[in-house]
């Protein structure tokens, strides 16, 4: 990475070269021994740029290796060397890097790809970051549009169709009337449907007053529609609140409502939505189901429900979320095969910019804290299927994520048998109930004797 250009390079040589800088914000060191990381020069801190200019505290050590930071032994950090060097931020952050089996190297990763290994496609997607960022694809808009919103159109389990309408619906590219006359096509057409006012998207998907009654009977509560003027206006303010199933039942109907109008367009039929909602539901379903089949993981829920564990085993669900400030929020439930619950949990991590990676601390931390309250045979279920299927390898792979998993893999010898399972988010209630807690409280929370108030409606949902 420092070597230099040369009298008489190859173009191979300047095309290596030329690249280096993009591969520099993609690399990161992982912390064996620590004898071959320089602390001050290299990427090896989770959470922070490539770039980042770490600082010594006032009156800190001269020290320049990660060696320098551990124990005698190099099995743990000296947390009395790494709060004399760093702040408290950076110290948490450095106590987040599992070390790795005795005697092993520090190593390269890629950190675009969790197996840790480079890929064209992943290293793309760095080098376009910024450019796309940059981007505004609605400039008219009063408000901004967090790229949460785009990412989490594309992340529903849906086919494309359902989540390529919805996006060419939000960027106002589907051919309404309106949108045809801004591209020079004229067209002297009213609404198909009410045949008075002009079709612009809002009004052919939203507002038209003969969707109204449609609208009004979704078992969610689409009200709010009647103070926007625009569904990417509404959305930008609405969506990121919404539940998964509220998502996926709005860009269904939106698909159908618009497919709806061809009959009578093309072939003069009457529009008939009086099943919608029922067309709307079952597709739902179908795409829930089919995507629990094709994760290909054993022993899926049938009803798509939290199920008890088989006795003597107790299950730990966890789940993980990110606070405004990017740190990690971490939760868990602990349940007897009765399902009543004998512990919960609520912890943090500090901000790691990788949300698979906070995945799997929380089912680190669900693991101690099962093994704290005595339990031998342990059921851990999460909807983070990246970790799970880590978890159920052999963790070999160079990166971050992979010694996380294989670190903690050792902490097995501490009970008889433990399983780790995928599970839908659907039948991760209780623990996703504990992570949305941990995301407002700063302090980490352990409950033992007795169920929160707030956690018993969804330990209930879930039994009844």
């Amino acid at each position: 990475m420092n070597a230099g250009l040369g009298s008489r390079p190859s173009h191979t040589w300047r095309s290596l070269l030329a690249g280096r800088e993009l591969l520099s914000l993609g690399l990161q060191k992982l912390v064996g021994d620590g004898k071959m990381t320089l602390i001050w020069k290299e990427p090896w801190i989770p959470g922070l740029e490539a770039n980042a200019q770490l600082t010594p505290n006032p009156g800190a050590p001269n020290i320049a290796w990660v060696c320098e930071l551990l124990n005698a032994e190099g099995t743990e950090w000296d947390t009395g060397k790494l709060e004399a060097v760093f702040n408290m931020e950076i110290c948490r952050k450095i106590r987040c890097i599992p070390l790795r089996r005795p005697h092993q190297q520090d190593t390269w990763f890629w950190k675009g790809e969790a197996s840790g290994s480079f890929s064209v496609k992943s290293c793309y997607k760095l080098a376009m970051k910024e450019v796309w960022e940059q981007q505004n694809i609605v400039p008219d808009l009063f408000c901004t549009v967090p790229m949460s919103f785009w990412k989490s159109i594309w992340k529903m389990p849906l086919n494309s169709r359902y989540k390529v309408f919805l996006w060419r619906a939000c960027i106002g590219i589907i051919p309404t009337v309106e949108t045809l006359k801004q591209r020079g096509i004229q067209v002297e057409e009213e609404c198909i449907r009410c045949e008075i006012e002009m079709e612009d998207v809002y009004h052919a998907l939203i507002d038209c007053s003969e969707l109204r009654q449609v609208w009004d009977e979704a078992r969610h509560n689409f009200t709010a529609r009647v103070y926007h003027t625009s569904l990417i206006e509404w959305l930008s303010v609405e969506w990121l609140n919404w539940s998964q199933e509220k998502r996926g039942h709005f860009a269904i109907a939106l698909y159908y409502i618009w497919e709806s109008q061809n009959p009578k367009k093309f072939e003069g039929e009457v529009i008939n939505l009086n099943d919608l909602w029922t067309k709307v539901e079952r597709c739902w379903d179908e795409f829930r189901v089919a995507g629990c089949h094709e994760m290909g993981v054993a022993e899926i829920p049938q009803s798509l429900r939290w199920e008890k564990p088989n006795q003597p085993f107790m299950k730990m669900n966890v789940d993980a979320g990110v606070r405004r400030n990017g740190d990690g929020a971490l939760g868990g439930v602990l349940r007897d095969w009765n399902g009543c619950v004998q512990v919960a949990f609520i912890s943090s991590t500090p901000k790691l910019g990788d949300v698979a990676l906070i995945e799997a601390l929380a089912v680190e931390r669900g693991v101690r804290v099962a093994m704290e309250a005595g339990v031998k045979n342990l059921i851990i279920e999460s909807d983070a299927q990246l970790v799970v299927d880590m978890l159920n390898s052999n963790c070999k792979h160079s990166s971050m994520l992979g010694t996380v998993c294989l670190k903690f893999l050792d902490l097995r010898c501490g009970l008889d048998e433990v399983v780790f399972k995928w599970i839908p988010r659907v039948c991760n209630k209780a623990a996703d109930c504990m992570s949305s807690v941990a995301k407002t409280l700063t302090h980490d929370r352990i409950w033992s004797v007795s169920v929160p108030i707030f956690l018993a409606e969804s330990c209930t949902d879930d039994l009844y």
